[in-house]
């Protein structure tokens, strides 16, 4: 059996895929890229989805975004 992943409350359809590729370590410009979206869309999207969530980077270094959904999505700490 898989891991249960944490399904925020309230997120869209497109920002829980956002959050996914996020987790396996794509940045804005190539989430951007996956989504056909724009990169100036998808980091007004992160913002939208940091206040849903309450998730909380000072940078949006790709591991630090990596271990946030981490642990957001799985309750469970982050191994890199």
């Amino acid at each position: 059996m898989g891991k249960v992943m944490h399904v925020p409350p309230g997120l869209t359809a497109t920002e829980l895929r956002m959050l996914q590729l996020a987790a396996d370590g794509l940045d804005n410009y190539d989430i951007a890229d996956q989504l056909r979206m724009g990169v100036g869309t998808i980091g007004k999207a992160f913002q939208r989805i940091y206040d849903k969530t309450g998730i909380r980077t000072q940078t949006p270094a790709r591991l630090q975004r990596k271990e946030a959904v981490w642990r957001y999505m799985t309750g469970e700490a982050f191994d890199g």
